[in-house]
């Protein structure tokens, strides 16, 4: 395994010789939880990656599909602001909870719609599918020693979070059934992460100078709109250069997703 560390060499694996890189090594996880690596994060470099890549820049993120779940973001937004404005009168307020489970809603709202009976469950589980994803195991480090997986029981705890998100999604895949063979429309999907968010927060707490700032732009911005108005974000050009400075500060993910070098 090679720790790409500097600049230059990450320049050098993920732009000169990005096809060599193209490929994603075999993790017990992803295998399992992403049934034998057919998503589209980690699915092989090939034909088949690439019609996954189109269905999503054409069916499943255009512009017009992510506007259509913009009166589910406005409630949840709508939903986070009245929670913390209930919550004055010094009450703590664990902010990166409330974000993480915001995110997770909107998320599972705009995937599943109503037909998502057990949501807090879901999340749960997706936030223990993904610490058992991303997390480190020996196991990985040496493929080729079997019997690590079992010593170490990451193998059978993969199963079973694997084996409830399973039964929790076809539910719902039975019910779209159902809504489809009675004329009913179902809903597709999007997903975002709280992670820039709340890295955002953190960091404009820590310069009060750029908090400051951005509270100005919003109120100026939003001065006199009663509700959340999305075609607004627009205006916010000052907030829009924070979340790009935290994007480079902080990843969404503790690591870039590991590339296998094919030649």
């Amino acid at each position: 395994m090679v720790v790409v560390s500097s600049v230059d060499m990450a320049r050098e694996v993920l732009k000169a010789h990005d096809l060599a890189f193209a490929l994603r090594p075999k993790l017990l996880s992803l295998d399992i939880i992403c049934y034998k690596c057919t998503d589209i994060a980690f699915s092989p470099y090939g034909e088949y990656w690439r019609q996954m890549r189109k269905v999503c820049v054409m069916e499943l993120l255009t512009v017009k599909n992510v506007r259509s779940f913009s009166s589910i973001r406005r409630n949840e937004t709508t939903r986070l602001v009245e929670f913390i404005r209930s919550s004055t009168c010094g009450e703590l307020i664990n902010i990166t909870e409330q974000i993480s489970w915001y995110e997770s809603s909107i998320t599972c709202k705009a995937a599943f719609g109503e037909l998502l009976k057990d949501q807090d469950k879901f999340i749960q589980i997706l936030r223990e599918l993904v610490e058992l994803a991303v997390g480190f195991s020996v196991a990985d480090i040496f493929p080729s020693i079997k019997i690590l997986h079992v010593l170490s029981g990451l193998r059978k705890r993969i199963l079973k979070v694997h084996k409830n998100t399973g039964a929790i999604v076809e539910d719902v895949i039975n019910e779209h059934k159902k809504n489809i063979a009675s004329g009913k429309k179902g809903n597709a999907g999007t997903e975002t992460s709280g992670t820039t968010v709340i890295w955002a927060m953190t960091e404009m707490m820590r310069n009060p100078s750029v908090l400051a700032k951005a509270q100005a732009e919003v109120r100026e911005t939003f001065k006199g709109k009663e509700t959340f108005d999305e075609d607004v974000i627009e205006e916010l050009k000052y907030l829009k250069q924070v979340v790009k400075e935290t994007l480079r500060l902080h990843l969404p993910l503790a690591l870039l997703v590991p590339r296998e070098c094919r030649e």
